[in-house]
């Protein structure tokens, strides 16, 4: 089973909820995330977001579920979901 961490932040632009997503998830993970996932309206300028972070290897997704509001990050088997506190980034 995948499982994702969903950060949730409407008012930045795209590209800075990217990238405020995949810093928080590395400082707390400690890995990359699997795929970014999207929603299909924005999947251009997240794949631009990836890019210009230097992710190239980082697949970007797109799910009509995920809200354009949403960036969904795919954690690494063996990840202890249960010790990743729910913050605001």
């Amino acid at each position: 089973m995948k499982s994702y961490i969903t950060y949730r932040n409407g008012a930045k632009d795209l590209g800075e909820h990217v990238k405020a997503a995949v810093t928080h998830f590395y400082q707390t993970v400690g890995k990359l995330p699997l795929s970014v996932t999207v929603n299909p309206e924005v999947k251009d300028d997240a794949k631009c977001a990836v890019l210009a972070l230097d992710l190239g290897s980082v697949p970007v997704i797109t799910c009509g579920g995920c809200l354009s509001g949403e960036v969904w990050l795919q954690v690494p088997k063996g990840v202890d979901l249960s010790e990743i506190r729910r913050v605001g980034v």
